[in-house]
């Protein structure tokens, strides 16, 4: 048990988890406990949970042609998914040429994290609860499933929605998706006039002197900070 429960990337005993949620952050489904040794990975976990069917599965809710937003450690269950008939969307990986993304794939990348937003929120809330937020003593091993079910259980009864049909999220979805084949004109810009090998000559400079710099609202900064980008 030790051997199997050891997480060389912990550096501890550990016994991992998946959950699958939904984009308004429902949790669907949970998957636990599954050992921590190199058998067990992200896809590996994945791939045996699309193998199980019956009432309660996972395959019991999925239907053909519905998606899942999934990040690069699921590589390995693309075939998997494709068998199933599932549509997936994964941040992109860079060629062996590419010393950073293209602006293409950085924008596709982007998308994709917005998406997860509500996976890592919805992670967070079972931290709300003390038993799991801390060192859960081995004794709890056989019951821990049925503790975590409960905790998500009463996040989906009490806690509101991640995201809603709200006009704010269907306005920042509509300028992420219009910009998904935007070229980078700042890099074109810094390339084209050789900035980065230009020595840079820095001025103080007084508000005055600006009389043209924007003057950014709150919903400006909202943008800008919780935006597309």
């Amino acid at each position: 048990m030790q051997r199997w429960t050891w997480s060389q990337h912990k550096h501890r005993n550990l016994v991992k988890g998946m959950m699958f949620i939904l984009p308004d952050g429902y949790i669907c489904n949970i998957n636990a406990c599954y050992f921590s040794n190199g058998a067990n990975n992200d896809a590996s976990i994945l791939n045996a949970t699309l193998d199980k069917t019956g009432e309660g599965s996972l395959r019991s809710v999925l239907e053909p042609n519905d998606m899942m937003l999934l990040d690069r450690g699921f590589r390995d269950s693309i075939s998997r998914l494709d068998a199933v008939g599932i549509k997936y969307a994964m941040p992109e990986f860079m060629d062996k040429t590419e010393k950073q993304l293209s602006c293409e794939k950085a924008n596709r990348s982007r998308i994709v994290t917005m998406g997860r937003f509500v996976v890592e929120t919805a992670n967070g809330r079972l931290k709300n609860f003390r038993f799991l937020d801390s060192v859960i003593p081995t004794t709890y091993l056989p019951s821990l499933k049925i503790h975590t079910e409960n905790c998500a259980a009463i996040i989906n009864a009490f806690y509101p929605p991640l995201v809603s049909e709200d006009p704010r999220w269907e306005y920042k979805a509509a300028l992420t998706t219009s910009r998904l084949n935007m070229s980078n004109s700042l890099q074109s810009l810094v390339l084209k006039e050789d900035w980065m090998n230009l020595r840079a000559n820095w001025r103080n400079m007084e508000e005055t002197q600006l009389p043209e710099f924007p003057r950014l609202t709150e919903e400006d900064l909202k943008d800008l900070t919780l935006g597309c980008y």
